[in-house]
């Protein structure tokens, strides 16, 4: 989510998350707590667009993770159509380099 203010927001979460064995969500198991935030990412912020480089940078205020607070996370940005197309620069996760690649495709009209 993007605001004309200048406000941002981002959740993400893999499909078919397992449930924990009860809904108290500090009483799950230490592998039902690792399965849920591995599966599951958010953070907020402000950004700012550079368009010549096609650079959208997210200034994170907030995170599930919390060693990006106060970070600026890149994210190169193209358009397709009714898609905007996010390239995250190499990234360790899970001890591996990786680029990530988020297609967002507009969900229909805003109007009536």
């Amino acid at each position: 989510m993007y605001d004309a203010q200048g406000n941002m927001a981002a959740q993400l979460a893999q499909g078919h998350r397992k449930h924990f064995r009860t809904a108290d969500r500090k009483a799950g198991s230490a592998e039902e707590t690792r399965a849920a935030f591995e599966g599951y990412q958010a953070y907020y912020g402000r950004y700012s667009v550079d368009d010549r480089q096609h650079v959208v940078t997210h200034t994170v205020t907030q995170a599930l993770l919390p060693n990006w607070v106060g970070t600026e996370q890149r994210r190169h940005y193209a358009f397709d159509k009714n898609s905007l197309i996010l390239r995250t620069p190499p990234m360790m996760i899970g001890g591996k380099q990786v680029t990530g690649t988020l297609v967002w495709e507009r969900a229909g009209s805003l109007t009536g």
